[in-house]
């Protein structure tokens, strides 16, 4: 089921998009939901790392796929639920368009989506526009 979906068009190269995807530890910058990222492996799929919500517990994600300079997915458990959050640069007409993207599958989605959606959508608009370099209203 979809929670949340943001784009943005950007004028950042695809190589400044990832460096700042590629590097969780930097995360925080543009995603106003994380506080702190843990991650010690190299950025490819299987590599584990936990995360601190602005928010919330801490949580145990995995990259489930990436594609170097386009996309990346991880996932997260939560009770009852799997939560992936899908990140892709995708190219249109001659600029790029991010897109970020929340799912959760399992018997507790309707809960948690009615819990978790209002409060993560603004926040994902935010975290799109920063990794786009929006810095005013267009």
């Amino acid at each position: 089921m979809l929670i949340s979906e943001a784009r943005a068009h950007t004028t950042r190269t695809p190589e400044e998009v990832w460096e700042l995807w590629a590097t969780p530890s930097r995360w925080p910058e543009w995603d106003p939901d994380v506080a702190s990222v843990s991650f010690s492996a190299p950025f490819s799929p299987g590599a584990k790392g936990m995360l601190k919500p602005t928010h919330g517990p801490r949580l145990r994600w995995k990259l489930e796929s990436v594609t170097v300079g386009q996309s990346f997915v991880t996932s997260s458990r939560l009770p009852g639920a799997t939560v992936l959050f899908i990140h892709e640069l995708l190219p249109d007409r001659g600029r790029h368009e991010v897109v970020h993207r929340i799912e959760m599958t399992g018997w507790a989605t309707p809960i948690l989506s009615k819990l978790l959606g209002p409060r993560v959508a603004p926040n994902l608009v935010t975290a799109v526009r920063n990794i786009a370099g929006i810095t005013e209203e267009a």
